[in-house]
């Protein structure tokens, strides 16, 4: 013979169950808060080392440009200039 009363939980049981199933979705609710704040930190982080580099690259091309466009200049200015020799 079986006993089915077994089965079934008690009243405290089920309140207990009720109470610890509360909690855990505090706690879930609670880690997902974190890790939301955590996940827009990094996103942060992210953009703004983006925006770092792109400053550095922009600004080292324009130091390129000026640095070889005056080098060209100074090469016409050094170029000698040709001599005619009766």
């Amino acid at each position: 013979m079986t006993n089915y009363f077994l089965a079934m939980p008690e009243e405290s049981d089920r309140t207990e169950n009720d109470v610890l199933s509360r909690l855990l979705e505090v706690e879930l609710a609670q880690r997902r808060a974190e890790w939301a704040r955590v996940r827009e930190q990094r996103q942060r982080l992210r953009a703004f080392s983006f925006a770092f580099v792109s400053v550095i690259v922009l600004g080292a091309l324009t130091i390129f440009y000026f640095f070889f466009g005056r080098a060209h200049e100074l090469r016409d200015l050094h170029r000698p200039t040709p001599t005619t020799s009766p």
